[in-house]
């Protein structure tokens, strides 16, 4: 039995436990002296968010113990020389109990790391799209390894990056085409793909459809970009509204189907959000003016700090329903990062109004249509 049989094996153990209930993982990272850790980013992704780290600057070691949702928590160490150069990123699949990595003393780019019960992503498929896709690589990375500092201030070096980026993306789609079997190419299309607005959701839904097996589709991870690639599709003007249930910071329970004979708007922001922040004092006109048995608001915050999210909502005096940044609900309507974004939907459930579709910028469009209804 090969490698990549073993590795699949393995997945596939991974992927048919019960992934309904949290579970527990435990890690270990351990970098060498001469590491400078002050360079080094380390993240892991825990099936709802991404979740940053720091290490023990006195014995250069990292411990987590964790709740993760998904099939599988996923960690990535990054060591960046500059500002925007990336050196190594790093990517490992943790089994849930025990997962140690320790790098060799000398070897300040993280490599030759010694693994217990954690695979690399180098042998779950990385390694062969970095052979598939060598020479687009080595043109992005020789031009970020000049230019990366220079990006925020030309726009002409800043088109000449989203160019390779794009040449580097469209071979990254033809490798998961004729490598579906492969986790990485699963991990990149979720990741990569799946939300960017750029690529046409049906386009991704028929790859989704047409190329990834069983052992995928029926994962945590697997009906996670069904939903963000339907949410997509669904979430759009003159469609139903995607339905969810989530707990609110007050620790209520928020199931949209219940709001039905009343009108919902539903508000994605963020408190860092300049034009979000600007739209609250119009969503509190509607709030304070319309009566809350025919018309709620449910905004939904993609803060990664909670306490931020908190101290915006008291600030803003943003008294109705607030969730804080969860993945179910966000995949529902497209994992779609661009905010604020606003939806008016109708007793029956449908989308009457969209922010984005509506391109109603200013809200004003949104006001005309709330003072005609029926409230």
């Amino acid at each position: 039995m090969n490698i990549y049989r073993l590795i699949l094996v393995f997945l596939f153990a991974l992927f048919t436990k019960v992934n309904e209930a949290q579970k527990k993982f435990e890690a270990i990272i351990s970098f060498p002296k001469s590491i400078n850790l002050n360079k080094v980013s380390i993240e892991y992704y825990n099936g709802k968010e991404t979740i940053s780290l720091k290490s023990d600057s006195n014995n250069k070691k990292i411990f987590i113990h964790d709740t993760y949702y998904t099939d599988y928590p996923i960690l990535m160490i990054t060591y960046i020389k500059e500002e925007g150069v990336v050196i190594n990123l790093k990517r490992y699949l943790l089994k849930d109990k025990s997962t140690i990595i320790f790098y060799n003393n000398g070897n300040s780019d993280l490599n030759n790391a010694k693994l217990i019960n954690a695979i690399d992503f180098k042998n779950l498929g990385e390694s062969q799209f970095d052979i598939f896709a060598n020479k687009e690589i080595k043109e992005l990375d020789n031009f970020l390894a000049i230019n990366a500092k220079y990006l925020k201030d030309s726009l002409s070096l800043y088109e000449q990056y989203l160019k390779l980026d794009s040449i580097l993306k469209a071979k990254k789609l033809k490798f998961i085409k004729g490598n579906s079997d492969l986790f990485y190419s699963f991990w990149v299309f979720k990741n990569e793909f799946v939300s960017n607005t750029d690529y046409s959701a049906k386009d991704l839904l028929n790859i989704y459809n047409y190329f990834f097996s069983k052992i995928y589709k029926y994962t945590f991870e697997g009906k996670l970009v069904l939903t963000i690639l339907q949410g997509r599709i669904n979430a759009v003007k003159g469609k139903m509204a995607p339905l969810f249930s989530a707990i609110d910071l007050k620790g209520d329970s928020i199931n949209l189907i219940k709001f039905r004979n009343k009108y919902v708007i539903l508000n994605f922001w963020a408190s860092w959000c300049k034009p979000c922040i600007t739209e609250m004092p119009i969503l509190d006109s509607i709030y304070n003016y319309y009566s809350k048995n025919k018309i709620v608001i449910i905004s939904v915050s993609q803060d990664q700090n909670r306490d931020n999210c908190i101290n915006a909502i008291l600030k803003y005096q943003m008294n109705w329903f607030n969730i804080f940044n969860d993945s179910m609900v966000n995949s529902a309507y497209g994992n779609n990062p661009a905010i604020p974004q606003v939806y008016l939907i109708d007793k029956t459930g449908k989308i009457i109004y969209s922010r984005t579709d509506d391109k109603d910028y200013d809200l004003k469009k949104l006001i005309s249509i709330v003072k005609k209804l029926e409230l």
